[in-house]
């Protein structure tokens, strides 16, 4: 018998699904979260160069940079689901895997309770984080790409935290939690 932790899990995988699309069926698109609106609780734009893609050697821009907007972060029972959206701008043509916009070897975003001194990474099922494939999700220049991780959630009197998205974006603080 399972119970309501494996069964939340479950079915958060099931709200995550794939990346989101738009209206004309393009992957990665920004979705309106739940509350109805995709306007971003947190935003920041940062430079994060590229230097030579393995899929294209070569191929770099020193002036490259990454919008990342957080749209949600959502209290569900025991789990806090994040919606993000990264917007890449770079003169590389074609896809590009989402760990190379951001810099990352894998990308892994983490949420912080500073009252609780506690981080909490991706939740596990079966060795699998509930996040979004860094190296599985592609994105392109002007186009954004939604993102998703679902943690365990904080204790019920945290109200704001701290997100961790990536190595080369500096933390996103004094979040709501909703």
């Amino acid at each position: 018998m399972r119970g309501p932790l494996t069964l939340a899990i479950i079915g958060s995988v099931l709200a995550i699904g794939a990346c989101g699309s738009d209206s004309t069926g393009n992957p990665g698109a920004a979705k309106p979260t739940s509350s109805g609106s995709s306007k971003p609780i947190a935003s920041r734009t940062v430079s994060i160069p590229i230097k030579g893609l393995a899929i294209s050697p070569g191929s770099s821009d020193p002036d490259a940079t990454v919008k990342v907007d957080v749209l949600e972060l959502r209290r569900d029972g025991k789990l806090v689901r994040m919606t993000a959206k990264v917007t890449p701008r770079n003169s590389i043509e074609g896809t590009q895997p989402l760990n190379t916009v951001l810099n990352e070897f894998q990308w892994s975003p983490k949420l912080i309770d500073g009252a609780g001194l506690k981080e909490y990474a991706a939740v596990e099922v079966a060795g699998e984080a509930l996040q979004t494939n860094g190296d599985l999700t592609d994105t392109a220049s002007g186009r954004p790409t939604t993102v998703h991780a679902v943690f365990a959630a904080p204790p019920v009197e945290t109200e704001r935290v701290t997100l961790i998205f990536a190595g080369a974006v500096a933390p996103f603080e004094d979040l709501p939690l909703r």
